[in-house]
């Protein structure tokens, strides 16, 4: 039986990419969504990952006593979740209305200023991240959230202006540079890939959004196949010496590491998934015996972030712990360190939070969220000012699926704010200086200039979208 369930994890996971490519050539789903981040982090953490746990029978860190039964149950909820998401986004009911409110007027891509924006952005990141979040306690918790949303948006801006003219070295060389010191910060004093990854997936967007898209199926794809490969390589490589990463402070150290990285290995571990549906069927068999439910725990537990610890503990109240953290000491996992984490997948956390309360909210909400984020997008889909901010999280929203969901939703929407805040700023600037008369950019032609501005180009997003 369990054979059988890992094949339908496999053919879900299948089919789930034949929809995202299918849908993009139709366009009624953008193939840079946040709907498809979110599905690959469904198709990663939880279909492939329980398929290899499936097949192997190796639930990592975590025993599974009844691969055969708790497998089938895991995948039906992962169907039914699935199911309810997909029908949401599609439907979209009120919030694809709301999210194309937004004001149509926005700069043109004018290299020089927007250069000059992308690295005051750099600065702000910088102190956000390395200056206040790793010297003042409480507060830098949060600007560190906000330094990652920051330093990819000031990467994705620099990416923005540089892939549309990529041999001019008067925008490669500052963009670039922008580029290396924003990846750089995200690299050191860390232990986690999601914020690298948030900065890599940015840069990806911007140049998709600013040029790859225009230039037609037969040309994009050799383009993002290559910095999509490259994107996983480094991946792989970061995943193997993070833990070196995280300690050490000289750039050579650190670069060398890397260069000496095991990038199979590196793979091997991203294909597992870190077992995150081993752990999701881990909490299937241990609750509501011996460990009870505990109700919408995740969306509680992202409420009360913001809310420092110590501000609890003068209350006598204990904050929530993270359902990864708990497992840790439910499973009895002690040869790590006292941080370590397990990513209980979404459906470990569905469970958890009470199926019965929690398989249909959570689905909708998923749902109707990224359809909004979508929208707007499609909304601007020529202005880094609007599109941008969206994707300044994307490392923690392709996380979400493994978990901890409540606390990388709240990471997402804090690096999500405070791109947005300081695009919103930025386009306010060139407003200013360069009249209010501006519309739309047009699009690049193979040379790396702009086109006609009458020049007819396919819309991202055709028909009923959605779909």
């Amino acid at each position: 039986m369990h054979l059988v369930t890992g094949v339908i994890l496999i053919l879900t996971a299948l089919g789930l990419l034949v929809l995202m490519i299918a849908q993009a050539r139709k366009g009624t789903v953008d193939l840079f969504s946040t709907r498809n981040l979110f599905l690959l982090g469904m198709i990663i953490f939880q279909c492939v990952s329980g398929w290899l746990s499936m097949f192997m029978l190796d639930f990592g860190e975590v025993r599974v006593e009844n691969p055969a039964v708790t497998g089938f149950v895991y995948t039906l909820l992962l169907l039914v979740f699935l199911a309810i998401f997909l029908l949401s986004y599609h439907k979209g009911w009120w919030v694809r209305h709301r999210a194309w409110r937004a004001d149509p007027q926005v700069p043109r891509t004018v290299p020089g200023p927007m250069l000059a924006i992308a690295a005051v952005i750099l600065v702000f990141g910088l102190v956000f991240r390395l200056a206040i979040g790793r010297t003042i306690p409480i507060l830098g918790v949060l600007t560190d959230m906000m330094g990652i949303g920051l330093l990819s948006a000031a990467a994705g801006l620099a990416a923005w202006v540089w892939v549309p003219r990529l041999m001019n070295p008067a925008v490669m060389i500052p963009a670039a540079t922008i580029i290396l010191i924003a990846a750089l910060s995200l690299i050191f004093l860390t232990f986690g890939r999601r914020d690298v990854l948030s900065l890599i997936i940015t840069v990806f967007f911007a140049g998709y959004m600013s040029r790859w898209r225009h230039m037609g199926w037969t040309k994009m794809w050799p383009r993002l196949v290559v910095v999509g490969a490259a994107g996983l390589l480094f991946m792989s490589a970061f995943s193997t010496v993070r833990s070196a990463t995280a300690k050490k402070l000289d750039i050579g150290e650190v670069l060398a590491k890397l260069m000496e990285a095991d990038i199979g290995e590196g793979l091997l571990g991203m294909a597992t998934g870190q077992f995150a549906a081993a752990n999701s069927m881990w909490c299937i068999e241990t609750r509501p015996d011996p460990y009870p439910f505990n109700p919408l725990h995740s969306a509680v537990y992202a409420v009360v972030q913001p809310i420092p610890r110590v501000l609890w503990d003068q209350f006598g109240i204990p904050k929530p712990n993270g359902l990864g953290y708990d497992m840790v000491r439910e499973a009895r996992v002690y040869k790590y360190q006292k941080e370590f984490t397990l990513g209980p997948g979404m459906i470990g956390h569905i469970w958890n939070d009470n199926p019965i309360l929690a398989l249909v909210p959570y689905a909708i909400f998923f749902g109707l969220i990224l359809r909004f984020l979508d929208e707007y997008m499609a909304a601007h889909p020529f202005s880094p000012y609007y599109c941008l901010p969206i994707v300044a999280g994307a490392g923690d929203m392709v996380g979400i699926p493994r978990g901890e969901v409540g606390l990388f939703l709240f990471r997402t929407a804090m690096a999500v704010i405070a791109a947005w805040i300081a695009l919103r700023l930025a386009r306010r600037v060139l407003l200013r200086s360069f009249g209010p008369a501006l519309t739309e950019a047009a699009p690049v032609d193979e040379e790396g200039s702009f086109a006609d501005g009458d020049a007819e180009v396919e819309p991202s997003w055709n028909g009923e979208r959605g779909g």
